[in-house]
C-alpha cells in the first residue's frame, strides 16, 4: 500500500528527516479508523459533504463507492478483513493509553477478546504459516501447543491428526470442545509439565507460537531444552514469532521478563544450543516468521 504520509514525512524547508505534522497526521489517521469502525457507513446513503474519515478509509483501500445514483460506499476485500479485526485494533489502541500512563496490567476480559482476535488474524493473514504447520502432522501425530492461548493452530493441526492427540498448555487456556485435544493449565514459570516421565520422548510436534518473546533468556533456554526432551527423534518444534518492531518492543520492555523481542538469529541459537537442527521456513508480510527445529537422529548422543 502506498504510504499516505510520503509528502509529509520529510520537511524540505527545515531539512528535518521527520516533520512533526507527519506524526500528528498519523494520530489523526488512527482517529479516522476508530470513527469508521464506530459509524460503520458501508451500505448507508451518504450526504455531501462526505465526512473526512470516509476519505481516509478510501485512501487506504478499505472502502469504495457503489455503482448507481445514490452515493453509498461498501467495504473492499481488504476492508472486510480489517473490520473482522476490530477487537484487535481497539485492543492495540487501548494499550497506547496504558503505555502512556505506565499501567502494564492487562485486563483479563480484554485479553480474552484479544486472543480471539489474534486467532482471526492468523486465519486471515497467516495462512502460509498454518498450511506449513498442518503439513508437518499426520493422522496419528501427538501435538503439544505450549502457550497456545485459544489453540487456533492446534485445532487446525488436529483436524488432520484425527487419530492423534493434542495438548493445549497455557496459563489461562480456552475451553476446547474437541475429542482429541486435552487442555492443561500451567504458568510459564512452572516447567513441571515437561518432567512427566510418561510424556518424554512421545511427542511428534510442539507449537511455540508467539511465546518466546514472553520469556527471559534463561527461561527460554530451559524451555527449548525441555521441549527437546518431549520430542521423539525426528520430532519438530515450530517457532512462530513476530519480527522485531517498535510496538512490540515498547510493550515488552515493561511487561515481560525478557523485555525484548528475539531475532531469528537469536532464536536459532537458542534452539541449536538445545540440540536442534534449525531452518527458517516461512515469512509473512514482514510481520511474522516461522522457524522449524528438528530433533536429529543422533539426539541420544546430543541430549
Amino acid at each position: 500500500m502506498e504510504n499516505p504520509f510520503k509528502v509529509a514525512i520529510a520537511s524540505e524547508s527545515t531539512g528535518e528527516s521527520v516533520a512533526p505534522y507527519a506524526i500528528l497526521e498519523a494520530g489523526w489517521l488512527m482517529g479516522a479508523m476508530v470513527l469508521g469502525l464506530k459509524e460503520k457507513p458501508w451500505g448507508m446513503e451518504l450526504q455531501k459533504p462526505y465526512p473526512p474519515y470516509i476519505g481516509v478509509w478510501m485512501s487506504l483501500g478499505l472502502l469504495e463507492f457503489t455503482e448507481g445514483g445514490i452515493p453509498r460506499v461498501r467495504l473492499t476485500q481488504a476492508g472486510e478483513k480489517f473490520v473482522q479485526l476490530e477487537d484487535l485494533f481497539m485492543y492495540e489502541l487501548s494499550m497506547l493509553e496504558q503505555q502512556a500512563s505506565g499501567n502494564h496490567v492487562t485486563d483479563p476480559e480484554k485479553y480474552k477478546k484479544l486472543r480471539k482476535a489474534l486467532a482471526k488474524y492468523s486465519e486471515l493473514y497467516l495462512r502460509g504459516i498454518t498450511e506449513e504447520l498442518v503439513a508437518l502432522v499426520d493422522q496419528n501425530s501427538v501435538v503439544v501447543d505450549y502457550g497456545g492461548g485459544s489453540g487456533y493452530y492446534l485445532k487446525q493441526a488436529m483436524k488432520k491428526a484425527t487419530l492423534g492427540h493434542g495438548v493445549l498448555i497455557d496459563k489461562a487456556p480456552d475451553d476446547i470442545a474437541c475429542h482429541n485435544i486435552e487442555v492443561v493449565q500451567h504458568n510459564f514459570d512452572d516447567q513441571s509439565y515437561f518432567f512427566d516421565g510418561e510424556i518424554a520422548g512421545t511427542v511428534d510436534v510442539v507449537i511455540l507460537s508467539e511465546v518466546a518473546h514472553c520469556l527471559g533468556p534463561g527461561a527460554l533456554a530451559d524451555t527449548f531444552e525441555n521441549i527437546f526432551s518431549l520430542l521423539k527423534v525426528g520430532g519438530k518444534v515450530i517457532i512462530i514469532e513476530q519480527e522485531v518492531n517498535y510496538r512490540l518492543e515498547q510493550r515488552l520492555f515493561d511487561m515481560t521478563p525478557g523485555g525484548t523481542c528475539y531475532t531469528k538469529e537469536e532464536l536459532s541459537n537458542f534452539a541449536h544450543n538445545a540440540g536442534f537442527d534449525v531452518s527458517t521456513r516461512c515469512f509473512v508480510d514482514n510481520s511474522h516468521f516461522m522457524m522449524l527445529a528438528t530433533k536429529p537422529d543422533n539426539a541420544k548422543m546430543v541430549a
